[in-house]
């Protein structure tokens, strides 16, 4: 709990300078993204994953927030230099040193192949799918955060690829959903 409560003194103070979260959700900051990303936890190490990605980092969530809790092997993925310095921090007065950073865009990357993505608040469904397409394997899972339009983001990423899925109820919100994505293919043309 400590960790958390530094890192939360951390993002607050980096708030001020850049845009890690906004500006409205700071005296929510625990109920809107900690414990929105802790409940993460137990569906990413139901796969007992040997490496983690987390696309879009920026202020860390859900990346940090799974590094604290676990000690798992994760690569926070963020193209802002800017959040790059901020994690950098986070990770050097936190001691998570299984938490490898990569400042480029999810393009670009090319890594190890991950057992499981995560990403929240970075981009639709069918467009996390199509940048991650290089650095997936058959099986990764991907473990993505959606609000109220998770259905309409499932129904058209269908329309380009075919994967099972199960959306968990969020504990945050009960319009909201954790999409759980497996046996992610392209469709053919």
């Amino acid at each position: 709990m400590e960790r958390l409560e530094h890192y939360v003194a951390l993002l607050l103070k980096w708030q001020r300078s850049i845009n890690l979260i906004s500006n409205a959700d700071a005296t929510l900051i625990w109920e809107r993204h900690i414990v929105d990303a802790h409940q993460l936890l137990p569906i990413v190490l139901g796969h007992r994953p040997s490496h983690i990605i987390d696309i879009g980092s920026g202020g860390g969530i859900p990346g940090i927030v799974l590094a604290i809790l676990h000690d798992t092997p994760i690569t926070l993925v963020e193209s802002d230099r800017r959040k790059i310095a901020f994690l950098e921090t986070v990770c050097a007065e936190l001691n998570l040193f299984h938490v490898k950073l990569l400042c480029q865009r999810i393009e670009d990357v090319e890594i190890q192949k991950p057992d499981i993505i995560t990403a929240r608040g970075c981009a639709s469904i069918d467009q996390m799918l199509q940048w991650i397409e290089t650095i997936m394997c058959p099986t990764t899972i991907c473990v993505f955060p959606k609000g109220k339009t998770y259905a309409m983001e499932l129904e058209e990423a269908q329309h380009h690829w075919q994967f099972d899925y199960v959306a968990h109820v969020s504990e945050t919100d009960t319009n909201a959903r954790i999409l759980e994505l497996c046996n992610i293919h392209r469709r053919a043309s």
